[in-house]
């Protein structure tokens, strides 16, 4: 079986996205049950593998309004890696999903081990490292102007 597509990996150079799929981690969850809801602290990132997730807002009265349905390979709660902001939305399970999940402190990791590396290896050319830095703030340009209120 092959690897699950990622997306938001698309931009780096094979080293970071082996180093970022050796930290993520698979987690099935049931339709019905909420991953994270709207003002919770965002502590990871998550790539749907399988099944479909709701994403929903609540607005000051309470009135829930679903903003999106996401299917594979969709990434979301990136926000979470780049940010300390709570979180800008209730995510659901819709059906019976599996996805991938890289939390921030893996994610960190990444990021302090691949600038050691690519600072002290001649494999890594200029280039190589200005598109992984260039992929990582592409994750923060992707996210919906919803995710900034």
């Amino acid at each position: 079986m092959s690897a699950p597509e990622i997306p938001f990996l698309a931009g780096l150079d094979a080293a970071a996205v082996s180093a970022v799929r050796a930290r993520m981690v698979s987690m099935a969850v049931p339709a019905g049950r909420t991953l994270f809801e709207q003002g919770d602290v965002g502590d990871a990132l998550y790539t749907l593998v399988s099944g479909a997730v709701g994403v929903s807002t609540r607005d000051r009265h309470g009135i829930f309004t679903r903003i999106a349905r996401l299917r594979p390979p969709e990434t979301f709660g990136e926000m979470a890696l780049l940010s300390e902001a709570p979180r800008a939305a209730t995510v659901m399970a819709l059906r019976d999903s599996q996805f991938l999940c890289l939390t921030r402190a893996a994610f960190e990791t990444v990021i302090t081990e691949h600038r050691t590396r690519s600072s002290t290896s001649p494999a890594c050319s200029p280039s190589a490292c200005a598109r992984s830095t260039t992929a990582i703030r592409c994750i923060k340009r992707r996210a919906p102007s919803w995710f900034w209120r």
